[in-house]
């Protein structure tokens, strides 16, 4: 079992809550496991294993930061409207102006950002149920996973 199914599998754990405001709460638990990896694991990120996510989300030296800006996007993207989209917008923008003065790490850290949204948007379904946790797992997986080259 790769780390991206280890990982996979903790997002549909984490999405297993019963009750009101269950998508929010995960959204929450999300960010709150970033901040506190934060400003605990800094500088392991980069030793954190990512066999089997896609190689675009780990160039450039990003290894372990890519999970990092996905559980971001992806919590923010659960807590919704507003408090989770300015979070989002905020950490995006400052990726964006990093990327623009050209740091090459953050051009790949905007497509995490942007793998982080998907697989929000695919919890968002499962909350609703209009996926199953198996179409559940396989989406994330699409969003997350390396392809086989095709050669």
């Amino acid at each position: 079992m790769t780390t991206l199914d280890h990982f996979i599998t903790e997002l549909i754990d984490r999405s297993q809550r019963r009750g009101l405001l269950r998508r929010q709460l995960t959204g929450i638990d999300l960010l709150l496991t970033v901040f506190l990896n934060f400003f605990t694991q800094r500088a392991a990120a980069h030793s954190i294993d990512t066999s089997g996510l896609h190689s675009e989300l780990t160039a450039h030296g990003q290894k372990g930061e890519a999970w990092r800006h996905i559980r971001l996007h992806c919590g923010c993207q659960l807590i919704g409207w507003p408090f989770g989209h300015w979070i989002s917008r905020l950490a995006d923008q400052l990726d964006r102006k990093q990327a623009n003065q050209g740091r090459h790490e953050s051009y790949v850290e905007l497509v995490c950002n942007q793998a982080g949204l998907r697989c929000g948007k695919i919890l968002s379904h499962y909350f609703e149920k209009k996926l199953t946790l198996e179409q559940t797992r396989h989406e994330l997986k699409l969003t997350l996973a390396e392809r086989p080259s095709s050669a």
